[in-house]
């Protein structure tokens, strides 16, 4: 282990209170340990914690139920969930790509953030209000091909079927009507 400062290999020196190895700069005599490991943007969370949490969350279990059967903090659960969703939306998006598809299967949900669109307290407050998640499913494998979120207007219909295109080849059949993107 080398000094952060001066870069000299530098001597151990005992634990910290966790048990972690402490080291001491034979120059400066600087005493630091070896930096945390950040798997999950600034948690310190174990690995073997994270997948248990993660695990308990896909298996069903509310986030109390995960608190007091892991001991973690509602925040940390909430944060855990919010940052490995958005991991896995960046993976996703990097790996399906160009898929060869025959049918899709396209749906959505809604739902709604603090009120309900016609009883929201600011009229024009985007965060508030009718939310629809849209998803397109390959028919056979039930793949998730793309999905959005946000409201029903055309912006985000145009950003759904956006997803959708880069997803396929370009040739998708939804219903009985195909749809052919020009990719040139």
């Amino acid at each position: 282990m080398n000094c952060p400062d001066c870069r000299i290999e530098c001597k151990r020196k005992g634990y910290d209170r966790n048990g972690n190895q402490r080291y001491q700069c034979r120059q400066c005599r600087r005493t630091f340990r070896e930096p945390r490991k950040d798997l999950f943007g600034g948690m310190y969370l174990s690995p073997e914690k994270a997948t248990q949490i993660l695990g308990m969350v896909v298996e069903g279990c509310s986030v109390s139920t995960v608190e007091r059967l892991t001991g973690a903090h509602h925040g940390t659960i909430l944060t855990l969930l919010a940052r490995m969703g958005e991991k896995l939306e960046r993976f996703l998006e990097a790996r399906i790509k160009d898929v060869p598809v025959e049918d899709v299967q396209i749906d959505e949900a809604w739902s709604f953030i603090k009120s309900k669109e016609k009883n929201k307290a600011v009229a024009d407050d985007p965060a508030t209000g009718d939310n629809w998640t849209f998803v397109a499913i390959e028919r056979t494998s039930k793949l998730v091909l793309a999905w959005h979120s946000g409201r029903r207007t055309s912006r985000d219909t145009l950003g759904f079927t956006e997803k959708i295109r880069e997803a396929t080849d370009g040739r998708v059949q939804l219903g009985a009507y195909p749809i052919r993107w020009n990719t040139a």
